[in-house]
């Protein structure tokens, strides 16, 4: 089901051609509808064609390419059949207009047959369709290779080929010049000197770059800007060559005004572009640097005080403009700013509150506003009134706020990642502008908030803005020496015109491709201000009040004076406005300016500008991003505030569909697998209906950077059998010889209950570098933390995921970006292959003594097959995996500790979280767990007394009364939760924590046993201990019985899951899907549960013949 493929069973009429190759190479190509659709020999064919030649295969094989070699056909030539007439390969169909040529038919010719037909509008929808379909294919974000914008020969090889055919017409016309000769010739001196040829185009229908007009020329026809059109009103748009590295085309149907001038800052060229009418000059020390998404760019560099200084433009004569701009920035080391774009009077004279001034500008890493892009607009009547002027709007939606603050779902800018940024007047008219990055609304000033107070702070944006001065980019206009940028600049736009929502989205969606706007477009989804639909809130009884809605721009969410933002934001009982269909109340950065109107500070100042305000912004629709569509299925997101990254692709499992969400770029084939209900997830995906039952998604290009995560849920019972089943299989081609140790592999998979490792998960990582080398190649991590292991085991603290209940599991590269990967599952750390160990330690986990394998995990990996669910992707009868699945989520990023048990929390909430942390602990040693339950009542002192009569006794006591005196001391905590908990808990329990930490360090540096994987993440479950203890002493203690309500495009409310922090007393209640077997009070039970299960395992191992099992074990 290929992308952008024409469907020729539709009824309609279509063209068909096949020709070999007009260059006279050997092969052929296939055409639909006057658009390339396939060639021979394909790129895989031709790479391995060259490897032959080149003699780097040890075996070459003959392989001849057909097409283009002499042909001797004498038969007749048959029409709706086969030559042979056989029975079942007839026609049923219509055919006309076949035509015959003994020479080869170039793409320009075979357009030209089209149109004669169809016309140039078919064509043009024809390539329209192709276009978009080329853009979704694009990388999932700004790396990974280069876009495929539309792309011509520069001019001066434009010239050079025209020549070459005037050579051989030359040579093929000894009688003298034909008519066709004349006209070359002639164009050839056109280009030479540089004239302008002219050439028309609708824009409407076509926007406003078009390959049709200028084929002959071997260029495109782009529109003219009105003022253009005054000298050349015979056209609208000239021929000429794209920039070099290509340029994006918007959809056409988004009707994008033709810029009043376009730097494309490509190729070593300042000038604007189609038409040569400005230009600048740059610093020497400024360079152009080759890029793998735009081609050669501008590269400034901050210490070097780099700048590129362009010609005038007069864009916001009227009052209405936009500027457009991408950046990758290399990152900061001040606390003051560096300039994007500075335009200006021509004496700034270091004043950038001043009439007519735009700025666009980064705080510097050790500022405390870091992190955003900051803007300035003055017009020419917003006089200098002192400090009420000193006005700027954030892209996080602060406004005049110098504060710290990390508004959830905005986009980090300081990645080293291409983003768009543009700044527009309002497309309604009214006074004031807005900021967007890579896309979607930041900001606006005025702020929404500002409509609720007597500001006297005035509204910048809107009116006429005449600078007189040069525009400045990588420095500000005054060309201060602690104001330049560091980083690439690319595709200036400046229009005379304000831009809306849709039009900024479609110059991403162009750029970036419609899966990086997809995953732009569910950061913003999921990371939206929760507002519960309760009749009380919505006053659904009242239409005339329901009518009053928060339109897109207004505020939907105000932090009220006195109240505290932990008790409002995500309480579930926001009683703001709703915002219009269409839209959803974003997080905003807040302002001082909400405490005093007079702009002077308070001591409040701080709370209030690391609060959020809600602003409604407009979701991307389907005439935008066609791929958008609705999900009627549960769906579990963790709280915003949490920052967890935005997965590149998102399969709920639910509902009955197997697409990504918030589209359905990603798909797959289901076979055999069916759609049951569940009452955690609703309906989920089910692979236990039919033997062999499995899900192949498409390929999605997570890890082709190296850092990548797979997150998941699953449901399992004790599986018969000696060998694996697999739940998530993807490899780098379908059709390989399946071999889990080659390159390019990720798969993660179930032992069966007669092997010896049942209870585990177990992992292969192999990145593109992995060459296979035998035995020392072949290495696999368990979920409890053994490496290269097959043999019984029973690690303390280690969860059975065989027990039909739901699961999360998480395997995550290094956040550091160093080799290695991770798995945790129900979000604790399990294992990780980039332990450091010891000999003694590796000998007791299956490691060789001398370890020599390289580290699998962290490197580029090229997973261009399909994604294989319930099943290896070799579809070996034996590997099928008999279990549920939901919620699938792949990551072109590595995910923290802290955003692995959020995604945890979202579904199964805290106190299921706290409890693992409890049965972990007290697996690994029983003493530890006094220190992170709660209080049981009475002084801090007779806590701690308590506490530390538990360690001494647990020291010279027998397990048995260790374990009675532990349960002893669970039923008195148990019974003390009702008692008001005291502020020096938190401190005590930090300190207890931290000492048996201390001491868990030292045990495990001389005594590095089976227990190292678990040792570590003892620590991971003590340091996310002291996380909860925060949450619970910042947050105040409350009941609250409902959770967070992420309103989406769906036609009905996504299912809840509550999210609060636990509160010391209890008060907090878990769902109730969580309460399992695992909620019981003693901790002890997991590990009499655990020795049990090694029991059985050692039984099974003497039963079993496991010398016979494959080489994966």
């Amino acid at each position: 089901n290929t992308i952008g493929h024409v469907n020729l069973e539709d009824g309609n009429w279509h063209m068909f051609t096949v020709t070999t190759k007009a260059t006279g190479e050997p092969g052929y190509q296939i055409f639909v509808d006057g658009a390339l659709g396939g060639s021979f020999p394909t790129p895989e064919v031709q790479n391995f064609l060259e490897g032959q030649q080149g003699g780097s295969a040890s075996n070459p094989v003959d392989f001849h390419v057909d097409g283009g070699s002499p042909m001797n056909m004498e038969g007749d030539i048959f029409l709706c059949g086969r030559a042979d007439l056989a029975a079942e390969r007839h026609f049923d169909g219509q055919l006309t207009h076949l035509s015959i040529y003994d020479q080869s038919l170039s793409p320009e010719m075979i357009g030209a047959i089209f149109t004669a037909v169809k016309g140039k509008s078919l064509l043009m929808e024809s390539i329209t369709d192709l276009a978009a379909s080329i853009r979704a294919l694009q990388p999932n974000g700004t790396e990974g290779g280069r876009p495929r914008y539309v792309q011509t020969l520069q001019s001066a090889d434009i010239i050079r080929a025209l020549q070459q055919q005037q050579q051989q017409q030359q040579q093929l016309q000894q009688q003298g010049p034909s008519a066709e000769a004349e006209e070359l010739n002639a164009l050839i001196s056109q280009l030479q000197n540089g004239e302008a040829i002219s050439c028309s185009i609708d824009v409407q229908r076509s926007g406003y770059i078009t390959p049709l007009g200028c084929e002959k020329e071997g260029m495109v026809c782009a529109a003219l800007h009105e003022d253009s059109l005054k000298s050349q009103a015979a056209s609208n748009g000239v021929c000429v060559a794209t920039p070099e590295g290509g340029i994006y085309t918007p959809l056409p149907s988004m009707n994008l005004p033709v810029p009043k001038a376009y730097f494309p800052l490509t190729g070593g060229s300042l000038e604007s572009w189609p038409e040569p009418k400005y230009s600048g000059r740059v610093q020497e020390s400024v360079q152009w640097v080759e890029d793998e998404f735009f081609g050669s760019v501008l590269e400034c560099k901050e210490n070097s005080l780099d700048y590129v200084r362009l010609d005038n433009i007069d864009y916001g004569r009227d009052g209405p403009f936009a500027i457009n701009l991408w950046m990758s920035h290399n990152g900061s080391s001040g606390d003051t700013f560096e300039y994007l774009f500075s335009h200006g009077t021509a004496n700034i004279g270091k004043d950038p509150w001043q009439p007519n001034e735009v700025q666009i500008f980064l705080p510097e890493i050790a500022h405390p506003a870091h992190g955003v892009v900051r803007t300035i607009v003055k017009d020419s009547n917003d006089l200098y009134d002192g400090e009420m002027s000193h006005t700027y709007l954030d892209s996080d939606g602060g406004f005049m706020n110098n504060m710290p603050r990390n508004v959830p779902g905005h986009v980090p800018l300081d990645d080293g990642k291409w983003h768009m940024v543009t700044v527009t007047t309002r497309d309604d008219g009214k006074r004031g502008f807005a900021v967007y990055v890579d896309g979607i609304l930041g900001g606006t000033s005025p702020p929404a908030f500002m409509e609720q107070l007597q500001s006297k702070i005035a509204v910048d944006g809107g009116d006429p803005m005449i600078p007189t001065g040069d525009i400045f980019l990588c420095g500000r206009n005054d060309l201060a020496e602690e104001r330049h940028f560091g980083g690439k600049i690319a595709h200036l736009s400046l229009y005379d015109e304000a831009l809306s929502a849709k039009q900024i989205m479609a110059l991403y969606v162009a750029a970036a491709g419609e899966a990086a706007a997809l995953q732009r477009t569910m950061g913003l989804i999921i990371n939206q201000i929760p507002q519960q639909a309760s009749t009380a809130t919505r006053e659904t009884n009242d239409l005339l009040k329901t009518l009053n809605r928060a339109q897109v721009g207004e505020a939907c969410y105000l932090l009220q004076a006195g109240d505290m933002l932990q008790e409002q934001l995500y309480a579930g009982s926001l009683d703001n406005k709703f915002c219009v269909d269409g839209a959803i109340c974003a997080p905003k950065a807040n302002s001082p300016t909400m405490i005093e109107d007079d702009g002077s500070a308070s001591i409040s100042d701080l709370q209030y500008a690391n609060a959020l305000h809600g602003q409604c912004v407009e979701v991307p629709t389907s005439d935008v991003i066609p791929e958008l569509e609705s999900h009627d299925g549960a769906m579990f997101f963790p709280n915003p505030l949490m920052n967890v990254p935005v997965p590149v692709a998102f399969f709920p499992l639910t509902a009955g569909k197997m697409s990504s969400w918030p589209s359905d770029l990603y798909s797959g084939a289901n076979v055999g697998a069916k759609w049951v209900d569940d009452s955690l997830f609703g309906q989920v995906l089910s692979c236990d209906g039919v033997n062999n039952a499995y899900l192949a998604l498409d390929s999605v290009p997570y890890a082709e950077n190296g850092n990548f995560a797979v997150n998941f849920w699953f449901r399992n019972k004790d599986m018969q059998g000696t060998s694996f089943e697999y739940v998530y299989s993807h490899s780098g081609d379908d059709d390989m010889s399946f071999n889990p140790f080659y390159p390019n592999q990720v798969h993660i998979y179930l032992p069966e209950v007669s092997h010896p490792a049942h209870g585990v998960i177990r992992t292969i990582v192999k990145d593109g570098d992995d060459v296979f080398e035998g035995a020392p190649s072949e290495t696999f991590l368990d979920s409890d933390g053994y490496l290269n292991f097959n043999e019984a085991r029973d690690a303390p603290g280690h969860i059975d995921v065989s027990d039909d209940e739901w699961h999360m599991i998480t395997l995550t590269t290094r956040q550091d970006g160093g080799d290695g990967y991770a798995i945790f599952v129900d979000g604790v750390l399990g294992g990780a292959n980039f332990l450091p160990t010891d000999g003694d330690s590796q000998a007791s986990l299956g490691r060789p003594p001398s370890r020599s394998q390289h580290l699998d995990g962290g490197s580029p990996a090229a997973l261009n097959g399909h994604i294989f669910l319930c099943g290896r992707n070799d579809l070996h009868p034996e590997r099928h995996f008999k279990g549920k699945l939901s919620h699938l989520s792949l990551y072109d990023t590595s995910l923290s500790p802290a955003s692995i048990a959020a995604l945890f929390v979202s579904v199964k909430g805290e106190d299921a979280y706290l409890q693992r942390m409890k049965e972990l602990v007290a697996a690994q040693d029983p003493r530890l767990v006094s220190s992170i339950d709660g209080p049981s009542g009475g002084t801090p002192e007779d806590a701690a007394q308590r506490l530390q009569d538990s360690l001494d006794a647990v020291k010279t006591s027998t397990p048995e009364e260790n374990a009675q005196k532990l349960q002893d001391s669970l039923d008195a905590v148990k019974e003390g939760r009702g008692s008001n908990a005291n502020k020096d808990y938190l401190a005590r329990i930090r300190e207890q924590l931290k000492a048996a930490y201390e001491k868990g360090k030292e045990a495990t540096s001389t005594k590095m046993g089976a227990g190292i994987a678990i040792g570590i993440a003892i620590t991971v479950a003590v340091l996310g201990i002291v996380g909860i203890g925060f949450c619970v002493y910042s947050r105040r203690q409350k009941n609250r019985d409902k959770g967070i309500q992420l309103p989406t495009v769906s036609r009905t409310p996504s299912r809840n899951i509550s999210n609060q922090c636990i509160s010391p007393d209890g008060s907090a209640r878990a769902p109730d899907s969580a309460i399992s077997s695992a909620g019981t009070a003693n901790p002890l039970a997991a590990v009499e549960e655990r020795v049990k299960t090694a029991q059985i395992k050692r039984e099974h191992k003497k039963a079993a013949e496991y010398a016979t099992m494959e080489d994966e074990e």
